[in-house]
C-alpha cells in the first residue's frame, strides 16, 4: 500500500494548515522518490522513455514547489539508485546480471534532475536542495564489493 507522493504533499499543506506554529522553514525534508516508478514504467509502460521521464521531473517540479508554498526550504534529494543491479532485478536477468533499461531510466532520470534542482535553487529565494548521488554509490558497492 504505497501512498502515492501527490497525497503525501496534500496531506503535508493540511496539516501545515492546521498547525500554524508548526516551524515548517526549519525543517529539512528527505526525498527518495522515482523508483517504483521506474519499476511500475518497465513493466506497464504506454509511452516513450522521454514522455516518461518528463513526467517524472514534472511532478518532482511540483511536489518541490507545493511544499516550498507551505514553508519548507531545506531538502535532501537522493537521486534514483541502480535499480537493475538490486536481487530482485538481477533474477529477471538470466545471467544474474543488472537490468540495463533500469539502469539507462534511472540514469537519464538522475542526469536530468541536477539541472532542474539547480534551477530551483536559483529561482526559489531561500530555497536549499542538496542531491545525493545513490546510484553511484550503489553501483561502486556491487562492482567493488571487496572494497567494502
Amino acid at each position: 500500500n504505497i501512498v502515492p507522493m501527490s497525497t503525501q504533499v496534500s496531506q503535508f499543506e493540511q496539516l501545515v494548515s492546521e498547525k500554524r506554529n508548526y516551524e515548517v522553514s526549519k525543517s529539512l525534508y528527505c526525498f527518495a522518490i522515482g523508483s517504483n516508478d521506474i519499476s511500475n514504467y518497465l513493466s506497464n509502460s504506454t509511452s516513450t522513455p522521454k514522455e516518461f521521464l518528463s513526467l517524472l521531473l514534472t511532478k518532482f517540479n511540483e511536489y518541490i514547489t507545493r511544499l516550498y508554498r507551505v514553508g519548507a526550504r531545506k531538502f535532501l534529494v537522493l537521486d534514483i539508485p541502480a535499480l537493475g543491479c538490486t536481487p530482485n532485478s538481477r533474477l529477471i536477468d538470466s545471467n544474474g546480471e543488472c537490468l540495463k533499461a533500469a539502469n539507462l531510466l534511472a540514469e537519464a532520470y538522475n542526469t536530468a534532475l541536477k539541472p532542474l534542482i539547480d534551477q530551483l535553487n536559483q529561482q526559489l529565494e531561500e530555497l536549499s536542495i542538496i542531491l545525493l548521488n545513490s546510484f553511484d554509490s550503489l553501483l561502486d558497492m556491487i562492482q567493488h564489493g571487496e572494497a567494502y
